[in-house]
């Protein structure tokens, strides 16, 4: 690992007195975070690593804190330059003895409390950086396939050339590695994946009755998954750990000076536990089984529905009624009809 120490003198002229101020800044070769990712990966997620490969998973997720924990200089360089750290951890697969061909995604969960950040704290200086934000699913697209990498053919020598697509438009190459030619490329093909695009605003607790900041969060790949759509569908509260980028904003077919940002998104957690996800222990299920058998637990459930607030009955049992799960199911009768019965 290569260290740089850069020295930065502030003067403070009215006062006459100068301020001496060493700035650390940590450079790590590839090969190096290749290396000790390896190490990583096989000292705390081998297991881990087996049982996706047994299992075609898509992805490996990784807890921070014991990144950290194992080289803390290697958790700062990640959080400083995430493109980077992450395609290295995932090419140091390769240097692992795994049953079968292993190609995984990095997904980082349980960053530090100082990248958690609220949306409306974002700024320029968090570009290219990892960071994590907590929001309320605000609007979701419908998935669809984006082109993540476009084959070109040069019209001079035949090439054919692969230009990794980053941008909301298809970017041609600059030009011909082989001859130098730098127009009239032909697109050829294309490699696809599972896209979609989120707008996330702060949660209302946050934001103590400010208008709620919002940003765009950028979904690929397995975070499209049937699973995970759900988990990411509007109205869900969501904890998204990804890379800050920008993309230019057009005015009327013109590049602005303005940049739009959003959140490639690394990793998705679920804020609020799915019902199929939870684990009911038998001292829960006691519990349950008791306030069933309470002749006044409908009455308990609507007035526990906002207690502060006065009156409002009627509107507090539809509450109610709409958090209770309703079930449906279909009998079959004498005469080959299905009946569907609502039960509550």
């Amino acid at each position: 690992m290569q260290t740089f120490y850069l020295i930065f003198y502030f003067f403070q002229n009215s006062k006459n007195f100068k301020i001496n101020k060493y700035v650390e800044i940590i450079v790590m070769e590839r090969e190096e975070i290749v290396e000790k990712f390896a190490e990583f990966l096989k000292e705390y997620y081998y297991n881990d690593l087996v049982s996706a490969a047994s299992e075609g998973k898509k992805s490996l997720l990784i807890d921070f804190s014991i990144l950290d924990k194992f080289n803390p200089e290697l958790a700062d360089y990640l959080l400083e330059n995430p493109e980077e750290v992450l395609a290295a951890a995932e090419d140091s697969l390769k240097q692992i003895d795994l049953p079968g061909s292993v190609k995984l995604r990095i997904r980082i969960f349980n960053l530090p409390e100082e990248k958690q950040m609220r949306i409306r704290n974002i700024r320029a200086e968090h570009i290219g950086k990892l960071i994590s934000v907590d929001g309320m699913v605000k609007r979701a697209s419908e998935i669809r396939p984006e082109v993540s990498e476009a084959i070109f053919q040069c019209p001079e020598c035949g090439a054919k050339i692969s230009v990794i697509q980053t941008e909301r438009f298809i970017r041609p190459p600059t030009e011909c590695e082989k001859c130098g030619n730098r127009k009239n490329f032909k697109f050829i093909d294309q490699k696809l994946y599972d896209a979609r695009w989120l707008t996330i605003e702060e949660p209302f607790e946050i934001t103590s009755g400010e208008r709620p900041s919002e940003i765009m969060v950028f979904l690929k790949e397995d975070l499209t998954s049937p699973k995970m759509q759900n988990k990411t569908d509007p109205g869900n509260r969501i904890k998204v750990v990804g890379i800050l980028k920008q993309i230019p904003r057009r005015v009327k077919g013109t590049r602005s000076r303005q940049l739009e940002i959003y959140i490639d998104a690394n990793s998705i957690e679920s804020v609020e536990v799915e019902w199929e996800e939870l684990e009911i222990t038998p001292e829960d299920e006691k519990k349950i089984l008791e306030l069933a058998r309470d002749p006044e637990i409908y009455s308990k459930l609507v007035s526990s529905i906002a207690p502060s607030l006065y009156g409002l009955d009627e509107i507090k049992e539809a509450i109610a009624c709409s958090c209770l799960v309703v079930k449906l199911m279909f009998r079959k009768i004498s005469q080959g009809l299905g009946v569907k019965f609502i039960s509550c």
